[in-house]
């Protein structure tokens, strides 16, 4: 801070005895202050609403305003209120201070003036001012910052809502003509060439999910849609996506539903067909030989119901040094793996926020070159929408436990 940073500052003198102005005004312009009188309180708010002083030294006892009502018009002042006032007085009274710091003045001084008190006094009020001042000033410039961020960031969602939608349009235009050439009759290579294009877009259409998703999650606007969906046509239709791929590599892509699993569940099928597809896409990525089975069961809690989703493979396995970071963002094992195996890195990461999301857990258990075990268990959705309750329960519970548990998930 500049030790002169006082001088070319600007003072008005209040005060109604002539000398006392004289006084004071000779001192702070001997100081190098520009000095400006008053001598009452109307003419003092005037000059003030003029000048805009940096500081003003007011005198309590005056005739028409005293200083008290003087000050507490200036602190109402929009303009005014943060220009600091020094009440100055010829008693140095207990009450005359709480009263000029009851109607917002800074400082006090008393008469007769001994002038290095003064001067040390306006130059600690200009000095905090000075403080206040760029404070304000960088307030106002990180309120710029955040209004600039929040701006960038709609135009970013605004950004990969359409670049999704834009590729979405001629893939969905590709999935649908790759199904109807698959319907004619093809020899065997031209059925191999139609699978790879297949999973080719399949693969694409994975890709702008998962980056939407990861923008949509980065700015905090990803929102879950809770309806009833069946748990056994998800993770089949996941089978029958990423079969292809397995078989391509020699690898079977089994399933294994549990007898307990309901018929209907309430929550976000598309997350969690995402999460399941992104750990069965790693699982085949990581996988060269063997099989890899997806698991599908329900825990029971006294307090709630998940189910429970498990990708067993016999790939790689992984470091248990590397476990911890598995479901880092663009984490990978060692430097060569996306390189080699291909992928964003964002996979795993990607499913962690959405399970997450969804209040469930995610984890992996893994054994170094016999495989891993990926799960994650998401909880009965608390929102029930549009839904005939009854299909949310296995038919082996009777009517009082359906009501029971229902209300245990709905309370």
């Amino acid at each position: 801070m500049d030790d002169n940073f006082e001088a070319h500052r600007t003072v008005l003198v209040v005060d109604d005895v002539l000398d006392n102005v004289k006084l004071l005004r000779y001192d702070l312009e001997d100081e190098g202050y520009t000095v400006y009188t008053a001598s009452s309180g109307m003419e003092c708010l005037a000059k003030a609403e003029e000048l805009l002083p940096d500081i003003i030294l007011l005198d309590i006892f005056m005739p028409d305003m005293d200083g008290y009502e003087t000050c507490r018009r200036l602190k109402a002042d929009k303009n005014l209120k943060d220009v600091p006032v020094i009440l100055v007085s010829a008693k140095d009274l207990h009450e005359n201070v709480v009263k000029g710091l009851d109607a917002g003045a800074q400082d006090f001084v008393a008469k007769p003036f001994q002038f290095p008190v003064v001067a040390a006094r306006v130059r600690s009020q200009l000095r905090t001012k000075q403080v206040q001042d760029q404070l304000k000033q960088s307030n106002a410039q990180l309120l710029d910052a955040r209004r600039t961020a929040i701006a960038l960031a709609d135009q970013k969602e605004i950004f990969f809502a359409s670049m999704s939608h834009e590729i979405r349009t001629p893939m969905t235009g590709v999935v649908g003509m790759v199904e109807l050439l698959a319907d004619t009759r093809l020899n065997k290579q031209q059925r191999e060439f139609l699978d790879a294009i297949r999973v080719s877009a399949d693969s694409l259409l994975m890709l702008v999910d998962d980056i939407l998703a990861h923008s949509k999650m980065d700015m905090g606007k990803l929102e879950l849609n809770n309806f009833a969906y069946e748990p056994r046509s998800l993770v089949d239709n996941v089978r029958k996506m990423l079969g292809v791929v397995a078989l391509n590599k020699g690898i079977n892509l089994d399933l294994r539903v549990a007898d307990e699993v309901p018929e209907a569940w309430i929550g976000d099928q598309s997350r969690v067909q995402q999460v399941i597809i992104n750990l069965v896409g790693n699982a085949i990525k990581f996988t060269s030989e063997g099989s890899i089975v997806i698991e599908v069961s329900v825990l029971e809690k006294s307090t709630a119901r998940s189910l429970l989703f498990k990708v067993v493979d016999t790939g790689n396995g992984i470091q248990q040094d590397k476990l911890a970071l598995i479901f880092s963002p663009y984490a990978q094992e060692n430097s060569g793996i996306s390189s080699r195996y291909g992928g964003t890195g964002l996979g795993l990461s990607i499913s962690k926020q959405l399970v997450d999301l969804m209040e469930g857990e995610i984890g992996v258990e893994s054994v170094l070159g016999e495989g891993s075990t990926f799960w994650f268990k998401v909880p009965l959705a608390k929102e029930v929408i549009e839904l005939e309750t009854d299909k949310l329960l296995p038919e082996k519970l009777s009517e009082g436990e359906a009501d029971a548990s229902l209300s245990e998930e709905t309370g």
